[in-house]
């Protein structure tokens, strides 16, 4: 992505702030798990998280046979986390969450397929959706502190992947804690999002993916063998 930005749009929509309030409710859990698992000196938790729908508490359990016991208030939600031998789980819980967004900022994008500009639309951790526009052929985004997930427009392309250069932006968002990016055209959108914390050997692996091939499809990323991100195209 490069060139000048030509002119902004702020979306307020409650099913992205939705998907948004739950993404922080990860972090949260993230920290939780992080800071007991530093404790414990346990490297790389497993974990699994009940998360019933409609509930005020959350319990996380931490695959441990020590014993552990923390709480953490978010937006008037408990989290519980506890020490016990448990099956992880969150994989399915942040795909759900991440596709959300991919589907909900390609739904945004959607009428700007067709044409010479490249658009992204930016999910920031209020819920809040950036919709930048660039000019025809490129778009330069600056780096937003607190951003969840991107989506962008290549024009004139008909196949969805990541070029070098967003392959570099979704280190960068995964890195800080965000959840991935899209790419979407006319006929695809294509999905990249963590499945769980994002690991440093994946880290590494997206930075030789860059390097290496220039380009990400969705085939690059299932054989790259990584342990915490995932590739998904849907129309």
């Amino acid at each position: 992505m490069g060139s000048v930005l030509k002119r902004q749009t702020v979306i307020e929509r409650e099913d992205i702030a939705e998907l948004a309030r739950k993404a922080s409710i990860l972090l949260a859990i993230e920290d939780a798990v992080d800071e007991i698992a530093l404790e414990l000196g346990i490297e790389n938790p497993g974990y699994s998280i009940e998360w019933p729908e409609a509930a005020d508490t959350i319990r996380v359990y931490i695959d441990a046979d020590a014993g552990c016991l923390r709480e953490k208030v978010v937006d008037d939600l408990r989290i519980e986390v506890v020490c016990r031998r448990t099956e992880q789980n969150i994989r399915h819980i942040y795909r759900e969450i991440a596709l959300g967004m991919a589907r909900k900022a390609a739904e945004i994008l959607r009428q700007y397929v067709f044409g010479d500009r490249e658009y992204i639309a930016i999910v920031l951790d209020s819920g809040s959706t950036i919709v930048l526009e660039g000019e025809p052929g490129k778009v330069v985004v600056p780096w937003i502190p607190k951003t969840f997930f991107t989506c962008h427009t290549p024009p004139h392309t008909q196949q969805p992947l990541f070029s070098r250069k967003d392959v570099e932006s979704l280190i960068e968002i995964l890195a800080n804690r965000g959840f991935g990016s899209c790419v979407v055209t006319p006929y695809a959108c294509l999905a990249v999002y963590r499945c769980g914390p994002f690991t440093l050997n994946d880290y590494f692996k997206l930075v030789s993916i860059a390097r290496d091939y220039g380009y990400a499809d969705k085939d690059v990323i299932d054989e790259a063998g990584l342990e915490s991100v995932e590739g998904y195209i849907f129309s």
